[in-house]
């Protein structure tokens, strides 16, 4: 499969996150595979994962049309841990979209929806769409 751009719905990790004064530290960004279906590959997230996700902004609705009104805050402070980028969230407090977000990152619901937009390259076997790397053409 050729390098293409997709959502992924990946799904927050909150389990071994905290809150302090408005940042969500320690999320998540992406595990080893999507709800859609992609496994991503040992190493596609390359040696530094902030060039990647760093300020990358976090709204609260899954959709390619985002809207100023479900922005919520930004990524920063991303490094890979066991290969999974792992960052910290700036919350807009004072906005709608910034306080449900801490509602939600301190409750630590199960299940909690989560997609980003990103372009990568696949590798196809059968139904199974793995993830080479990201934005890193050869």
């Amino acid at each position: 499969m050729p390098n293409e751009t997709t959502m992924f719905d990946v799904g927050w990790d909150f389990e071994n996150s905290s809150v302090q004064d408005g940042v969500v530290r320690n999320v998540l960004l992406c595990g080893s595979r999507s709800k859609n279906g992609y496994d991503f590959e040992k190493g596609a997230f390359g040696k530094d994962p902030a060039t990647l996700y760093d300020n990358i902004p976090v709204y609260l609705n899954h959709s390619w049309d985002q809207r100023v009104e479900a922005y919520a805050g930004y990524v920063t402070n991303v490094k890979l841990v066991d290969g999974k980028p792992r960052g910290d969230i700036v919350v807009l407090t004072k906005t709608e979209a910034g306080k449900t977000f801490l509602a939600i990152a301190e409750a630590k619901p199960p299940n909690v929806g989560m997609s980003h937009v990103a372009q990568y390259k696949f590798n196809s076997s059968g139904n199974v769409e793995t993830v080479k790397s990201y934005r890193d053409w050869e």
